[in-house]
């Protein structure tokens, strides 16, 4: 009975878990702390220099601020076909998983994201939206630029926004 109990318990947390992360990419106010912030470590190398003028297309470790100040970091992958994904670095209870689509308009990379996002307790509580500008350095291995996260409510009322800056860090396979 108590392993039953215990498998029971396990499935569902995993099943919710991975519902609420999917579905969604936060709910970020939790970040304003800079608890939740890391740096590169030595698994997450530098990738070798690439070609001048290398594409977006790859693995980053992305850091995003406002006024100077650390909103949160991604794990982003950046994908050929004009897919992202990013595994932020925020409480999966709140969304930390989420996709966006991305074109390229010269030498500027343009981003949107999209999702559900939802408060401490695992409720929805409205979407997001999220955008970048961004370049790609010469050398292939960095990106900066701006973004703009803006949250709405159920009803479409815009809540809450935040912007500032973001830079990427290529993350090189061993």
């Amino acid at each position: 009975m108590k392993i039953w109990i215990m498998g029971t318990a396990a499935a569902l947390a995993l099943t919710f878990g991975i519902a609420s992360a999917e579905a969604s990419c936060g709910d970020y106010s939790v970040l304003r702390d800079g608890k939740h912030h890391f740096t590169a470590t030595p698994y997450m190398p530098a990738g070798p220099s690439a070609k001048p003028g290398a594409s977006i297309v790859g693995m980053w470790l992305v850091s995003y601020t406002s006024g100077g100040n650390p909103v949160y970091q991604g794990l982003e992958q950046w994908h050929s076909d004009g897919l992202e994904w990013e595994f932020a670095d925020i409480p999966t209870i709140t969304g930390d998983v989420c996709m966006g689509v991305w074109s390229k308009k010269g030498k500027t990379i343009n981003l949107y994201h999209t999702g559900w996002t939802f408060d401490a307790s695992g409720n929805p509580n409205g979407t997001m939206v999220l955008t970048h500008t961004d370049k790609v350095a010469r050398d292939g291995n960095s990106f900066s630029g701006t973004f703009d996260l803006k949250f709405y409510d159920t009803e479409g009322n815009l809540v809450n926004e935040v912007s500032g800056d973001d830079n990427g860090a290529r993350i090189a396979a061993p």
